[in-house]
């Protein structure tokens, strides 16, 4: 909550949160320099809860979120995902954290990357659809590339249509 609040913000929850895991893993010279930004993001779903589900919990966020007042559309999924991405990134490398200036910050680490729109997968957004939204908010906001990789899951290679003579 409170992404649209300054980083400095104490409304700024996640912020504060990043903040705190890093000040943690200093103090418990833990040597983290490596940020992936949420798991799965391409992960959606506009299916109520349910126990009963096959998937019950299926979705990174569901849509509508009763969190965020925001249009459950791609644009603005992707665009609150780039603005955590901001977030996580800036709190980081630039605050109060000089030995984490060098620190990556990965976005992406989405599975069904290469996912054949003709076959999709309810609930899942492909993700070069959502990677690509995710670029476009970048450049059109003027908030350029700030983050230092993207990345995917793997465990894709073990379904056939993944196989990379098929890519």
């Amino acid at each position: 909550r409170g992404l649209d609040y300054p980083i400095s913000s104490d409304s700024n929850f996640l912020a504060k949160f990043i903040d705190a895991a890093v000040r943690h893993f200093d103090e418990e010279s833990i040597p983290v320099h490596d940020w992936e930004v949420g798991n799965e993001p391409n992960d959606t779903t506009t299916e109520p809860y349910s126990p009963d589900s096959i998937h019950p919990f299926t979705g990174w966020w569901r849509r509508p979120n009763r969190y965020y007042q925001q249009d459950s559309g791609l644009i603005s999924l992707c665009t609150h995902y780039m603005r955590m991405a901001q977030v996580i990134d800036s709190v980081v490398k630039h605050t109060n954290h000089q030995a984490h200036a060098m620190d990556k910050v990965a976005i992406g680490s989405m599975h069904n990357v290469f996912w054949d729109l003709d076959k999709p997968d309810q609930g899942v957004v492909p993700g070069r659809t959502w990677l690509n939204t995710c670029y476009s908010i970048a450049r059109d906001r003027r908030w350029g590339v700030f983050w230092d990789a993207v990345s995917v899951h793997d465990y894709q290679d073990a379904l056939n249509y993944f196989a990379p003579e098929s890519l």
